[in-house]
């Protein structure tokens, strides 16, 4: 949160921690939304409202956390980022997902880009935003500087002043981050 906070948030948005008993499981995320925005939102970001950045875009953020009983350590389970224009996630640009044990042939981490083609070229052989893209876990730090570098959203602070947190926030989540999959993936299923 600090990170964000200090770099590419509104000044109205924030994520907390969120559970049930305090003890095993946990829930990184903006505040879950009311009842009555539950009809507005797109499949799979309906449970919590999203966090407006400094340009008036919109990012979905969660993580779903637990603690590891073997290590006593806190890992992630599945992560979700979306850069989208709008609340609802209707219009998404792009998506980052990971899920540490994944019940599906798609890979642990990848990410989903909302690519629309050019006039006079020839169509795509998929809709973009189906087809997942493998990629190494992304940190929230790549995050913020692909949108702040690539999407040009306003910073609170100059690179000069971020980049050194954010490569020393990078380093020590990278020690510790499994970054691909431990397991084999599932295979496809037969109809695919």
């Amino acid at each position: 949160m600090l990170l964000l906070g200090k770099t590419i948030l509104d000044d109205r948005s924030f994520v907390s921690v969120q559970s049930v008993d305090w003890k095993t499981a946990f829930v990184i995320a903006p505040p879950p939304r009311g009842a009555s925005d539950f009809e507005r939102a797109a499949d799979g970001s309906e449970l919590y409202s999203t966090l407006k950045l400094t340009n008036g875009y919109f990012l979905d953020l969660q993580y779903s956390l637990f603690v590891d009983t073997e290590d006593k350590f806190l890992k992630t389970d599945s992560s979700r980022m979306v850069y989208q224009s709008q609340d609802g996630g209707q219009d998404q640009f792009f998506r980052f997902e990971m899920n540490r044990k994944p019940l599906t042939h798609y890979p642990f981490a990848h990410l989903h880009v909302n690519g629309v083609r050019k006039s006079g070229f020839t169509n795509r052989p998929k809709d973009m935003e189906k087809v997942h893209f493998p990629t190494p876990r992304p940190t929230i730090e790549s995050l913020i500087r692909v949108l702040v570098y690539d999407f040009d959203v306003k910073s609170k602070c100059e690179p000069r002043v971020f980049e050194p947190v954010l490569r020393a926030c990078e380093r020590e989540f990278l020690k510790v981050a499994r970054t691909s999959s431990k397991d084999p993936q599932p295979l496809p299923p037969e109809d695919a």
